[in-house]
């Protein structure tokens, strides 16, 4: 890395590119050393500058804005390359991650944060811990033909309220405490305490479990994680590769994780 941070900005918006350019070149240790508006010339800048980042819109008008990070991560292996873009898609997010992206960041992220960024300053967010750092492995599972009794005894044993539901090797859905207790305790049923030990023993997993449960994969960014479980009110949520099953994210994960930041 040069004693100053060499950067190419690739986006098709040439009002965006010419502002990025300004405030960044304003950055003392931040020098933009060309700007491209389309897929090939922001290659071709690439190949013939050699930058040390490079700010990459991957929507571009040629469609080769993933293409182009793949390139570079290829032929220039030292270079950082940023996703920078107007609006967060999550699949587009998840193939630049796993094509060698070191971020992906709206455009709406501040100067200052954007320069931290770029220049490697240690911040909290940059010392974050991968998902599959913090997830429980090998978390307890049920199958969909178990009972409600061996779910819920699983849940005892483990200390946990939630199960992932494995057919196989495929998740096929997930059951928590609460499942179990709005398929004992319907409240336009009266029973007897002897009859919901008999529904425990008498229904099924797959009766009362959420299907195709919402999935995180390993690349998911930590805070992505935490930020999806706080909007939709998820405790927990599965890690999958693929279809398969690899551990589980909790509420308590991610305590964990901050309790650790903060004590470094």
């Amino acid at each position: 890395m040069h004693a100053v941070t060499t950067l190419l900005i690739i986006d098709n918006h040439e009002s965006i590119r010419q502002a990025l350019a300004q405030r960044l070149n304003r950055v003392p240790g931040i020098q933009v050393v060309g700007t491209a508006g389309d897929g090939a010339a922001g290659l071709a800048q690439a190949r013939a500058a050699c930058p040390d980042v490079v700010l990459l819109e991957p929507k571009l008008p040629d469609g080769q804005g993933l293409d182009v990070l793949r390139a570079i991560r290829a032929e220039q292996p030292g270079a950082r390359v940023i996703v920078l873009t107007s609006y967060l898609d999550d699949f587009e997010r998840r193939v630049a991650l796993k094509a060698g992206a070191e971020r992906y960041l709206l455009k709406d992220i501040d100067s200052e944060k954007l320069a931290d960024v770029i220049l490697c300053r240690r911040s909290f967010a940059m010392k974050l811990p991968r998902l599959t750092d913090i997830m429980s492995r090998e978390p307890a599972i049920v199958g969909p033909n178990d009972t409600l009794r061996v779910a819920i005894d699983r849940m005892r044993t483990r200390n946990c309220r939630r199960l992932p539901v494995v057919d196989g090797d495929r998740l096929v859905g997930i059951v928590s405490d609460r499942d179990v207790r709005l398929a004992l305790n319907s409240p336009f049923i009266m029973r007897e305490r002897r009859e919901d030990e008999a529904l425990l023993d008498r229904v099924l997993v797959a009766e009362c479990m959420t299907p195709n449960p919402v999935c995180l994969t390993a690349d998911t960014p930590v805070v992505e994680a935490a930020r999806l479980m706080r909007d939709r009110k998820f405790g927990g949520l599965p890690v999958v590769e693929g279809e398969r099953l690899i551990g589980i994210v909790t509420e308590t994960d991610l305590l964990d994780c901050f309790i650790k930041l903060c004590s470094e």
